[in-house]
């Protein structure tokens, strides 16, 4: 009903073939709508729209060390205080802490009838999470759902959540 971001997943397009399914993507048609709400595409563009996840607003702040070490009551023994810059306050994200992906998101599930009934090979730094939505997912216990990954680089979780839609969409598909 809604369109909120570029790249948004509008949909999955089921075949019995690569062909079959590039012919079904081919032939989905998007119309989009007036456009309701303001266009955002940079950080300066979010924030005089007000547009923020508040969960994710940290706040940094500097004091008085010297207050804090002197008034310890953990002190060990007496040491010079240290100085710090006066109390400032740092708000939001820094504007250097964008970071892309080097990986595509890919998943490849292949059911069975045996006793692991989905083994899924994706990429994800998040397997258990995998696992666990791709169960719920399919209505599937989790006990029967194997997901396997190579390691993979990366420390900042770009890739933690991100691939779970295509996973899940992926384990619904290879269930029918």
């Amino acid at each position: 009903e809604k369109i909120v971001s570029v790249g948004q997943v509008l949909g999955i397009v089921i075949g019995n073939s690569i062909e079959i399914s590039e012919i079904g993507a081919r032939s989905v048609k998007v119309e989009y709508g007036e456009k309701q709400v303001q266009t955002i595409v940079s950080i300066d563009d979010a924030i005089k729209a007000g547009s923020f996840y508040e969960f994710a607003r940290h706040t940094l702040e500097r004091g008085d060390v010297d207050s804090v070490f002197c008034s310890s009551d953990n002190k060990e023994e007496e040491k010079e205080p240290l100085s710090m810059q006066p109390r400032e306050r740092l708000t939001g994200p820094p504007r250097s802490s964008l970071h892309v992906d080097l990986e595509t998101n890919t998943t490849l599930v292949i059911p069975s009838e045996a006793a692991t009934n989905l083994t899924i090979y994706c990429s994800t730094q998040a397997p258990t999470k995998t696992q666990t939505y791709c169960a719920s997912s399919t209505n599937t216990s989790a006990s029967k759902v194997v997901v396997r990954m190579k390691r993979m680089g990366g420390g900042f979780g770009g890739k933690e959540t991100r691939s779970i839609f295509a996973s899940c969409a992926a384990a619904v598909a290879a269930k029918l």
